[in-house]
């Protein structure tokens, strides 16, 4: 079961950074249509904040995911030596 989640969360870690980065985008255009600030200036801040958000939430995601695959090969390579 840990192997189809693990599988599941490094497929699914790039969507989840593309919907933060879309969605950033959306309340900054949705937000500055409240203060009253250009549309498309607000779409642009929103993206920027939304691909930071991303960075950190995905990159963190990913640096596990990377951590999980070198210990088990080195696993692999221990077990191999061990033979």
């Amino acid at each position: 079961m840990n192997k189809v989640l693990a599988a599941t969360i490094r497929f699914l870690n790039g969507f989840l950074a593309l919907f933060l980065i879309v969605m950033g985008g959306a309340l900054g255009k949705q937000y500055s249509l409240m203060i009253g600030l250009h549309a498309s200036t607000g779409a642009i801040i929103g993206v920027i904040g939304g691909f930071v958000v991303a960075v950190v939430i995905c990159g963190f995601l990913a640096l596990f995911i990377e951590m999980r695959s070198e210990l088990i090969r080195i696993r692999e390579v221990l077990e191999k030596t061990t033979n």
